[in-house]
C-alpha cells in the first residue's frame, strides 16, 4: 500500500488521521482543509425562497452514498409530508421504458424497486448532471440537504450546503463531524437509521425559519474550514516543512 511507503500525507479529519496512522504509525500528518468550488462563496439560503418540503440530495449513483436509506426514510417523511419532494443529481433509475430498464444496472433496479414498493415515483426529481452553479440552485431551491452516505472524509457535498447555509442532516460517519457539529450547526445521526433520518427531516421541516439559524452557524463554520486564504497558507506552509 502507498501509505506504508510514504513519509508524509495531508489530510483533513481526525477521522483520516487515524487511518493514516494505523497504516503507517511513522508517518507525518500534515492537516490542510479544503478549499471549494468558488462559486459556493457566494450567496446565501433563505427560508422564503427555498421550495418547502424539499430535499436535495448531491448523487444516488453508487451504494456507498446510501441514497437506499434516504428513499426509506422518505417514505416515512411523505406520510407526515403528502407534499414533499426529493431531489438529486443525475438520471432517473426508475427505468420507465424498455430501453431504459435493459440498461439498469443492480443498485438502479433496487431503487427503482424501493421507490415503486413506497411509490415515490411521482415526488422524485432528477436534475441531471449540473454545472457548479446549477448545483449551488439546487442546494438554495431546497428546505433541507441530506448526506445519508455510508462512508465519507470530509464531503465536499456538506460543506457546499454549510457554505450556502442551507439547513442539512447527515450520517455520522467518517469525517463528518469535523465539519459540522451536531444539533448547532446540524443534524446528525448514525449512518443507516432511516428512522432517525425521517426523525430529522421532519423536524427541520416543521422548525420553518427558525430552520435557518442552524444553516448560519453551519455557515459561519464552514467559511472558516474552507477558508481560501487560509487554507493556501496551510499548505505553502506544509510544502515549506517537507522540502
Amino acid at each position: 500500500m502507498a501509505l506504508e511507503k510514504l513519509q508524509h500525507v495531508i489530510g483533513r479529519t481526525d477521522w483520516d488521521k487515524a487511518c493514516a496512522l494505523s497504516i503507517n504509525p511513522g508517518i507525518a500528518y500534515h492537516f490542510c482543509n479544503e478549499t471549494l468550488r468558488e462559486s459556493f462563496y457566494e450567496g446565501c439560503w433563505k427560508y422564503d425562497s427555498c421550495k418547502k418540503h424539499s430535499i436535495f440530495a448531491s448523487s444516488c449513483a453508487y451504494p456507498i452514498k446510501g441514497f437506499h436509506y434516504l428513499l426509506e426514510a422518505f417514505a416515512q417523511v411523505a406520510q407526515e409530508y403528502p407534499d414533499a419532494t426529493l431531489s438529486v443529481t443525475g438520471k432517473s433509475f426508475l427505468g420507465k421504458t424498455f430501453k431504459e430498464k435493459i440498461r439498469q444496472g443492480s443498485y438502479e433496479k433496487y431503487l427503482a424497486d424501493l421507490a415503486r414498493k413506497h411509490h415515490l415515483e411521482e415526488k422524485l426529481v432528477f436534475l441531471g448532471h449540473l454545472s457548479a452553479e446549477n448545483m449551488k440552485q439546487a442546494y438554495l431551491d431546497a428546505n433541507v440537504f441530506v448526506l445519508p452516505s455510508t462512508l465519507e472524509n470530509s464531503p465536499n457535498s456538506l460543506g457546499e450546503a454549510m457554505l450556502l447555509g442551507v439547513p442539512s442532516v447527515a450520517a455520522d460517519v467518517g469525517g463528518v463531524r469535523d465539519l459540522m457539529t451536531g444539533e448547532t450547526e446540524g443534524l446528525l445521526y448514525r449512518s443507516g437509521d432511516v428512522t432517525a433520518l425521517a426523525a430529522h427531516i421532519i423536524h427541520l421541516f416543521s422548525m420553518e425559519e427558525e430552520a435557518s439559524k442552524l444553516g448560519e452557524a453551519a455557515r459561519s463554520h464552514a467559511q472558516r474550514t474552507h477558508d481560501p486564504e487560509a487554507n493556501l497558507r496551510a499548505l505553502m506552509k506544509i510544502y515549506e516543512e517537507i522540502r
